[in-house]
């Protein structure tokens, strides 16, 4: 009887234990074109999966990014900048995401990207230690035009990156789930 019990808080337990953490970013670019063209700062905001790994985020996937509150309108990827080891980027090397925004060397960019080699849909962010390179850029064309830029000279310390409190259902899960083991223990 206890090796069901287990069985059935595991599996109570392991979808709330596994699920990959949501990741909330934001960045402010200090110039950039919005709907009136005009030179302005420009907001890029997203979210994403992943799980973190010290000042990182790994595994990252649902992928989701707009531009002055304009969404991309197709699939995001990760991407890495290596100019060392790429033609600067590398498709199938996952973006260095983090929660330090000089550690930073990723692009979000739609997935068409890899295969056809032109979007417009795309946010990166790099500082390569190697090269020096400093970028931060994005641009959409989902239902208008935006895009951000910043030189060298205007990166800002905008760069916010938070990981979301996990929601009421997934902790009410979790503690029935531990309430349900003790009632067993107790009863057994």
């Amino acid at each position: 009887m206890k090796g069901v019990n287990a069985i059935i808080l595991s599996t109570l337990l392991f979808p709330a234990i596994s699920q990959a953490a949501m990741f909330d970013f934001s960045y402010l670019f200090q110039e950039g074109y919005g709907d009136d063209r005009g030179i302005e700062p420009t907001l890029v905001k997203g979210y994403f999966s992943g799980e973190r790994d010290g000042d990182y985020v790994k595994n990252i996937s649902n992928i989701k990014v707009s531009i002055q509150g304009r969404p991309f309108s197709n699939n995001l990827i990760s991407s890495l900048y290596a100019p060392d080891i790429g033609s600067p980027w590398v498709f199938d090397k996952e973006g260095q995401v983090s929660f330090n925004a000089s550690l930073n060397n990723f692009k979000f960019v739609d997935n068409t990207y890899a295969t056809e080699g032109t979007y417009t849909n795309y946010f990166l962010f790099t500082n390569h230690i190697d090269t020096g390179t400093i970028l931060r850029q994005a641009s959409n064309d989902n239902g208008g035009y935006s895009y951000g830029f910043d030189s060298d000279s205007q990166i800002n310390l905008s760069w916010s990156l938070v990981e979301r409190v996990p929601e009421p259902s997934t902790w009410i899960l979790i503690i029935s789930g531990l309430i349900f083991a003790g009632i067993r223990r107790m009863k057994s």
